[in-house]
């Protein structure tokens, strides 16, 4: 299919495809296995970098024909066609590397059908969650669509293309209040007659999703939950915790609803089982949930053994996220960024045990992604922690003897001045300059 559509869009000589494929596929697989391994250096002071490095060193050794000769040949453009083409492909740093994307994939392809992804806060979760659902939709769409490409980004697809991608994704915040009537089906207000208010049985938002899948077998739908642990999981769910079950996917799984009774045409989800429901095989869901929160006690253990389960660790992907996102803002300094947030977190979990803490408690790159541009002074850093970093280190350690040494700690790691402290020399050169009534 890849080769049909490089003849179609590209031109390129027959010949030369195959070459160019088989290029591809060893830079695919190589990236896939090895690309973790690959650290910054002195000449390349970023992993995008020498990802970019390594990819030429590859593509290089392998651009030859029989003769030893270059099949493709270097421009002035650095290669603007098909060098191109395998760098845009394989180097690019997303906020999580693809490795990440896909062993979280493969939990479904090992026969789950739902997986939480757990972590401390500001790890990126949720938007993880989209990315996986993207990429795996994408996909399959290029298996029958010509117009999308397996390997290509959402962000580079064109608004058409990125409104069908997103029909095949759910999406819901869970909360307190949320309950059955909300997710499944419930009564709600249809109208006024006779100077009453009258109800009717509705579809919620997860049934509505479902039928959509039901109808639509050959393709891939995923339904995303958000803070999945912040409403009250077996109400929510009710009898349908036996339809999540794997082995009870599709109709065999089906179940009677609370409201079965009051189904009609437009409200029964399968004709051929008139008051049951159940979820479509092709239906995967994705969960995400704070370690930390207060909630987490509402994931019981019968619902929890029904969900696999992954962890991000902050520091684990801190660099990977903070490159991909502060690059896009246009932040020259990203590595000392990185390092104060990892050091950081290592503080939290080397001099935070005395509090309880532990990495659950590492403060995710989301946090430290919403710095401005710094340029010659502390005065964003001093923002960030006051804003954002401060006050979820306070919660912490709120009412615990000692707190406030700790607290002084973490100030001085994320603003590396004496006590933390922003000169007014500094204010003046970054604000424009303030008169002598204004810095007194």
């Amino acid at each position: 299919e890849r080769r049909k559509w490089v003849v179609k869009h590209r031109g390129w000589k027959s010949e030369k495809i195959v070459k160019m494929l088989d290029i591809y596929e060893l830079i695919k697989d190589y990236k896939d296995t090895l690309f973790d391994d690959v650290k910054p250096t002195k000449q390349h002071k970023t992993k995008e970098e020498a990802i970019k490095n390594h990819i030429k060193g590859v593509f290089d050794s392998c651009n030859k024909d029989n003769s030893g000769n270059a099949m493709f040949k270097h421009t002035g453009k650095r290669n603007s066609g098909t060098y191109k083409f395998l760098l845009n492909g394989f180097q690019s740093i997303d906020n999580y590397s693809n490795k990440t994307v896909n062993n979280i994939w493969n939990i479904f392809k090992d026969g789950e059908h739902q997986v939480v992804l757990t972590g401390a806060p500001g790890t990126g979760k949720t938007y993880l969650a989209k990315e996986i659902a993207r990429k795996r939709i994408i996909l399959k769409l290029s298996e029958s669509d010509d117009s999308f490409l397996q390997d290509e980004e959402y962000d580079n697809l064109e608004n058409d293309k990125k409104e069908i991608v997103d029909r095949y994704i759910g999406f819901v915040q869970f909360h307190p209040s949320y309950d059955y009537t909300d997710f499944v089906e419930g009564l709600r207000p249809t109208g006024v007659q006779a100077g009453q208010l009258s109800f009717g049985l509705k579809d919620g938002i997860f049934k509505k999703f479902c039928k959509k899948a039901k109808d639509d077998s050959s393709n891939i739908y995923v339904f995303i939950i958000d803070e999945i642990n912040r409403a009250e999981l077996s109400k929510v769910f009710g009898e349908l915790m036996y339809s999540l079950e794997s082995d009870y996917r599709g109709s065999k799984g089906a179940v009677y609803t609370q409201y079965s009774s009051l189904q009609d045409e437009e409200t029964t989800f399968d004709p051929e089982l008139p008051g049951q429901f159940y979820i479509p095989e092709n239906v995967f869901i994705i969960g995400t949930m704070n370690d930390i929160d207060r909630s987490v006690e509402v994931f019981d253990f019968a619902l929890r053994r029904r969900f696999a389960w992954y962890e991000l660790k902050a520091n684990d992907v801190m660099q990977d996220v903070l490159e991909s996102m502060l690059t896009k803002k246009g932040i020259k300094n990203i590595e000392e960024i990185i390092k104060r947030a990892i050091e950081l977190n290592e503080h939290i979990s080397d001099e935070g045990k005395k509090f309880g803490l532990n990495d659950n408690y590492h403060i995710g790159p989301t946090y430290f992604a919403k710095i401005n541009e710094l340029k010659d002074t502390q005065l964003d850093w001093q923002t960030l922690w006051e804003r954002h970093i401060g006050p979820i280190i306070k919660e912490y350690v709120r009412n615990r003897k000692d707190a406030d040494a700790f607290i002084q700690e973490c100030k001085n790691i994320v603003l590396p001045e004496p006590n933390g402290v922003v000169s007014t020399e500094q204010r003046v050169k970054t604000e424009g300059g303030l008169d002598e009534k204004q810095s007194n």
